[in-house]
């Protein structure tokens, strides 16, 4: 399946709209607006699929804010491009470029339709889309009720939803009045933001994709958080936003503490951790768990961890290839038997399991420890890691610690990223208000004295800032062991 590419063109100039039909893709279809009133009509109709938006500086300042404007109401995730021309005597500043979110400016030299073309594609038109259009269900009409349940779908935070203009995947929402599943979008279909505000302002906070097309979606995430990452063009918050969508609601809590190394650091031991995960995946079913990546929510939560013990090693001198390696292993797989369960678990909060319940539970360490020894030549310190993750110095602790038997020090790390990264999952369904000061409170209180004073050093020190960690530590945190 062929996604056309569309381009909205608002310009005045004659002879540049001449030039820029030359030599055009039969793939690539134009709309020329020539006025600021056929530009808002274009912008408007939401029936009207676009791929981008070029807004030449031959407008007046005055047209040109207000076409810009009107992109980012009725169309806020269309990629927006300037285009500088021989006329203009009017300048943007860098500021007002990141406040409409313009991607990068063209110069006036552009002749070329092709030249504008290679901007819009910059992050997820080389990713080998025919998979996952492969999956789309051409016998489900848009906006009819689907003969599924919920077995048959996969979550994703209505949030952190990844796609480009055009959808990937085949997109359904499940309504709250009847449980009762949607067709919102066919793959290939352009992804309308203010159609899915609708459903958010309703209350919905999920989009749901099919079983099938899980991984393809978790493929399709990374591949564009890669890119955006190794993309100077553009603006680092820009490629941080990107990044933060694919499964990295820690990152998006702490993003204002971190300065853009670390964050950087961060993004690329968890590339390191997944990296290693789809090499172990090319062994086969016999080898390797491919539930796993289905499992979006626990697939979400191992990259948070990776991520968060990533930031915390940073901070412990760690240099050796052999303990990234171990670290990344551990932090991916410490919760691999947990991918087949029920996704109440994700959450890892004893308090609502039955004894049943609580019995997976308290074996899951041991059950991953003995999923993960099935990979070949897997060191048997990243085993011992996965199995005592839970294992505390004092506190709640399973398996127990047994008398003289030290804890591994790569387990302390991927317990205490994975406590942080649970705490913020609980403690922030609302991104905007989330307060990290009472997040630090709670660790204080409730997860750093079950852990060593060197590692909770170094997660205050990795993830709170200065002013924020210099304040007075309840004398019971952290023990010297």
């Amino acid at each position: 399946m062929d996604v056309k590419k569309t381009l909205l063109i608002v310009d005045q100039n004659e002879e540049n709209i001449q030039k820029l039909t030359q030599g055009v893709d039969p793939e690539t279809q134009l709309y020329f607006n020539r006025s600021l009133d056929s530009a808002i009509k274009s912008l408007s109709d939401l029936d009207l699929h676009l791929t981008a938006a070029f807004f030449s500086q031959e407008l007046s300042v005055e047209e040109w804010t207000i076409a810009v404007k009107a992109a980012t109401n009725f169309r806020p995730n269309l990629p927006l491009f300037n285009v500088l021309s021989n006329g203009t005597v009017w300048k943007i500043s860098d500021d007002e470029l990141k406040q409409f979110n313009i991607k990068r400016p063209l110069s006036k030299e552009v002749t070329r339709i092709n030249n504008m073309m290679e901007v819009v594609d910059e992050l997820g038109s080389d990713f080998d889309k025919t998979e996952a259009f492969a999956l789309a269900r051409d016998d489900e009409d848009i906006g009819v009720y689907i003969n599924a349940v919920d077995g048959d779908f996969f979550a994703i935070d209505i949030d952190q939803f990844i796609t480009g203009n055009n959808c990937l995947f085949d997109l359904y929402v499940k309504l709250t009045a009847n449980k009762k599943f949607i067709k919102l979008l066919r793959a290939g279909d352009q992804f309308i933001p203010h159609q899915v505000e609708h459903y958010r302002q309703s209350g919905l906070r999920f989009l749901y994709i099919r079983r099938e097309a899980a991984e393809q979606f978790v493929r399709y995430a990374d591949h564009v958080s890669k890119k955006a990452m190794q993309t100077a063009k553009l603006e680092f918050i820009t490629r941080q936003n990107i990044v933060m969508s694919q499964g990295t609601h820690t990152l998006k809590f702490l993003r204002r503490g971190l300065t853009d190394e670390t964050v950087h650091y961060a993004f690329q031991f968890a590339n390191y951790s997944k990296n290693i995960i789809f090499e172990l995946k090319k062994l086969g079913p016999d080898h390797f768990p491919l539930s796993f990546f289905a499992n979006l929510t626990q697939y979400d939560h191992s990259v948070s961890v990776a991520m968060l013990a990533g930031l915390i090693s940073s901070q412990l001198n760690i240099d050796s290839e052999k303990s990234y390696q171990s670290i990344a292993l551990a932090a991916m797989f410490h919760d691999i038997s947990l991918a087949d369960e029920d996704p109440k678990f994700s959450l890892e909060d004893p308090t609502d399991f039955n004894e049943e319940e609580l019995k997976i539970f308290y074996s899951h360490p041991l059950r991953s420890a003995e999923i993960v020894s099935k990979i070949k030549s897997i060191d048997p310190g990243v085993l011992q890691a996965i199995k005592q993750h839970h294992t505390r110095i004092r506190g709640k602790s399973f398996p127990p610690k047994v008398v003289n038997q030290p804890i591994n020090w790569v387990a302390s790390l991927i317990g205490l990223a994975d406590e942080i990264a649970l705490t913020i999952t609980k403690l922030c369904k609302n991104w905007e208000s989330a307060d990290r000061a009472a997040l630090l409170k709670h660790l204080d209180e409730e997860v750093f004295p079950n852990f060593s004073k060197q590692m909770v050093y170094a997660a205050r020190v990795a993830l709170f800032p200065r002013a924020m960690i210099t304040q007075k530590t309840p004398s019971n945190q952290g023990s010297g062991e």
